[in-house]
């Protein structure tokens, strides 16, 4: 409930407040507690008060708050938006809202009368807040007010349901509310998505941005059935679903119930909307099922529920079940024409950014990557690994083997030299064949044309930009390696295109050799200790340098003006003594910052221990500014060499005892590699390799399943009843909550 302006409130507050006051709030007690409502009745119609009340306020009928004396009203889509921005235009200011294809116009919004505001409210005071259904009293003398939704669209059905007032549900369903009735406020919207809320009038919901992660605990989708499910509510979620309510509706993120039970963890409820006939396979705007969500949000316990819910089993023999999991929602490949599949949950949990992801690396999810690194994971890598390691050994061999023959610029100074020899420019062939070499290398290590199908070119997303930086800086070193031709060729113009060239290739080198971290990831001993090198250089030591850069150039400006200082000293003292540059004297002062950069690069040596030197100088300081230099000088040590040196020591050693910690992440860079080595597959290769490691569901050969062979203790209860999917007359659930299959083993000895 809301005031209509900051100041004023509005005059229906007088007849029932948000702090439980006035004119009608007593009689609603009497009427609670007597059974006689025949006097609030007459105050719903007249409004008759006390004389005192009529006096101290003014006379009324609660008719003029409701549309039409309480008949309803059909409200335009635009009216009922420039409603709901109300609040937010008072605080905004001019609101700007879409139009249609990213059109905005001007601010529309007008004084709303106040009639057309209050019968929402009018509503929830009198009927819902108030506790709904009081002692068996099912009639109501306004029924419109029943469809009537207030300005954050929040129903009478969605409040009855968060006071959980299973009767009053009853009532308004039976009355004729909407069970598909939307609420599109900002109370119930993901906290990450509220400040990306506008409106458009041509439709009443609100668009959002869909990149979030469905943070808030209000997030309750938009719909009377999710609201039951997201608060738990079992009576009435069975209520809403024989009033005809579907689970499977989308809400304006495209979730739908079963999408919210695992955003809020409710695995109960999500057994009973699988119950009740909800679709496991729906995918919302983020083209996620909700078992691919529950492997981005990290939910584990209900991840496994649905993998069971979605499993199907071939055959029991004793203890030993054969389960086989479909692959449609689970694998990077997709199952119809061996495209790559990002929003699944393989790539979901390896590219995931939670501790709780490693635990995902155990059973299903670690039997499809073995498979996958048996079936062409192995293969792949050696091949990849030969071939680089060709193109390093071609690499290295032209750019190292450099002619170092010279001869005079203009034939008479031997100090200004250029590369002149005809036999150097044949390098540039050397060059273009190292080129040639290195793209039929890369074909061979990477199994693709560049650059239709090669590693984070096709298929690149953030994810697998940040997860392989020393993949990324290959390719820049592939593209340099191109840059240096027509460098080389420039040095007939210009001597700076023979100095640009040489400083590229120097960064080529290195480039080129930390691609030799790619390789080792996948190695149980080695893999780890990578990642510790990318998170301790990406967290520790941007933030270390952050800070140090600026002690660092504040301390060098201050001995950039101190030695200054000094050298006009030392300048002042040889004129009184007659001594010249050139003579040597006892304590004679050398200015080693000449300029502000020097003056940098002498901070940064000395903070690394070497500080002899500049401790010399300043001892040998005659300026009477010599003592405070030293001052200087002693602080430079103790908050930059000991305090900022030890701090990055101590944040690294946090960091990789944090990962050393965890044992399973070597396992998810074993898995990334694998997914990488995926990608440089064309479609049918993929393909042909998914066939290799799965089998057909049933005789459907298009669809193909994961088998996997467990032992099942019997002593073992589920924690949760499984619900037989539908469609598979084999599968049914016995008393003892465990599944059998029927007539297979029987069929099986016939």
């Amino acid at each position: 409930m809301s005031f209509n302006s900051s100041d004023v409130p509005s005059t229906l507050y007088s007849l029932v407040d948000e702090q439980g006051g006035g004119i009608l709030s007593p009689w609603i007690k009497y009427a609670r507690s007597s059974g006689d409502y025949s006097i609030l009745e007459e105050y719903l119609d007249t409004a008759v008060g006390s004389a005192a009340q009529i006096r101290s306020i003014f006379s009324f009928q609660v008719k003029s708050y409701l549309y039409n004396g309480g008949k309803g009203k059909l409200v335009p889509i635009s009216q009922l938006v420039t409603i709901r921005n109300k609040q937010r235009n008072a605080l905004l200011g001019a609101l700007r809202r879409k139009k249609g294809r990213g059109k905005s116009g001007p601010n529309i919004l007008e004084h709303i009368d106040q009639d057309a505001l209050s019968s929402g409210d009018f509503l929830k005071a009198l009927k819902v807040l108030d506790g709904g259904m009081i002692k068996g009293r099912r009639s109501f003398k306004y029924r419109e007010l029943v469809w009537d939704m207030d300005q954050r669209g929040l129903s009478p059905l969605h409040q009855a349901i968060v006071n959980e007032d299973l009767e009053m549900v009853y009532f308004l369903c039976r009355k004729g509310a909407d069970v598909h009735q939307r609420c599109y406020g900002s109370f119930f919207c993901a906290d990450d998505q509220k400040a990306s809320r506008t409106d458009s009038l041509e439709h009443e919901w609100v668009d959002l941005v869909q990149s979030t992660k469905y943070t808030g605990q209000m997030y309750w989708g938009e719909y009377p059935l999710s609201f039951a499910a997201c608060t738990n509510q079992v009576d009435c979620f069975r209520l809403l679903r024989a009033m005809k309510a579907d689970p499977n509706m989308p809400d304006t993120n495209g979730n739908t119930v079963l999408h919210l039970t695992v955003i809020h963890d409710l695995p109960e409820m999500f057994m009973l909307a699988v119950e009740l006939g909800a679709n496991l396979h729906v995918r919302n705007n983020l083209k996620l099922t909700p078992l691919a969500l529950a492997a981005r949000l990290a939910k584990k316990q209900i991840y496994d529920l649905i993998l069971e819910c979605d499993m199907d089993i071939s055959w029991r023999y004793g203890p030993v079940v054969c389960k086989a999991y479909p692959l449609n929602d689970v694998d990077t490949i997709n199952e119809s024409d061996g495209s790559l599949n990002p929003n699944s949950v393989i790539a979901n949990v390896v590219y995931g950014d939670k501790v709780e992801h490693l635990e995902f690396f155990d059973g299903l999810i670690e039997e499809i990557l073995e498979s996958k690194w048996q079936t062409f994971g192995k293969k792949q890598l050696f091949m990849s690994l030969a071939g680089y390691i060709y193109f390093l050994a071609v690499f290295y061999l032209a750019f190292m083997t450099r002619d170092a023959h010279v001869l005079p610029k203009d034939g008479n100074d031997e100090e200004d030299v250029i590369e002149a020899d005809y036999t150097n420019y044949t390098e540039i062939l050397s060059a273009g064949l190292s080129l040639r070499e290195h793209l039929a290398i890369a074909r061979l290590a990477e199994r693709e044309v560049l650059p239709a199908h090669c590693h984070l070119w096709d298929y690149s997303g953030p994810s697998q930009q940040k997860a392989f930086p020393e993949k990324v800086l290959h390719k820049c070193c592939q593209l340099l390696v191109i840059c240096t031709i027509p460098l080389r060729l420039g040095c007939y113009l210009d001597d700076s295109f023979l100095v640009i060239e040489n400083f590229m290739v120097v960064c080529i080198v290195i480039m080129s050799t930390l691609h030799f971290l790619f390789y080792c990831r996948s190695l149980k001993f080695v893999g780890p200790f990578v990642l510790m090198v990318y998170k301790i250089i990406v967290r520790d030591m941007l933030r270390f340098l952050l800070i140090y850069s600026f002690f660092l150039m504040g301390f060098a400006q201050a001995f950039f003006v101190i030695f200054k200082s000094c050298e006009r000293a030392e300048i002042v003292f040889r004129e009184r003594h007659n001594y010249t540059n050139d003579d040597e004297y006892i304590e004679k002062f050398e200015n080693i910052m000449e300029d502000g950069w020097e003056a940098v690069m002498r901070m940064f040596i000395m903070s690394v221990g070497e500080f002899g030197a500049l401790y010399k100088n300043l001892n040998e300081c005659k300026s009477s500014i010599a003592p405070q230099s030293k001052v200087f000088f002693i602080l430079f040590e103790l908050i930059v060499t000991v305090m900022l040196l030890n701090l990055l020591i101590a944040m690294m050693t946090r960091t990789y005892e944090k990962i050393a910690e965890t044992e399973k992440e070597w396992k998810r860079q074993w898995a990334q590699v694998i997914l990488m080595l995926e990608q440089s597959s064309s479609a049918s290769e993929r393909l042909l390799s998914l066939y290799r490691y799965t089998r057909p569901i049933r005789s459907d050969k298009r669809r193909r399943a994961f088998v996997v062979k467990v032992k099942c203790d019997d002593r073992q209860q589920p924690q949760f009843k499984l619900i037989p999917p539908r469609g598979k007359p084999s599968i049914r659930l016995s008393n003892n909550s465990s599944i059998h299959v029927l007539h297979v083993l029987s069929k099986n000895n016939m």
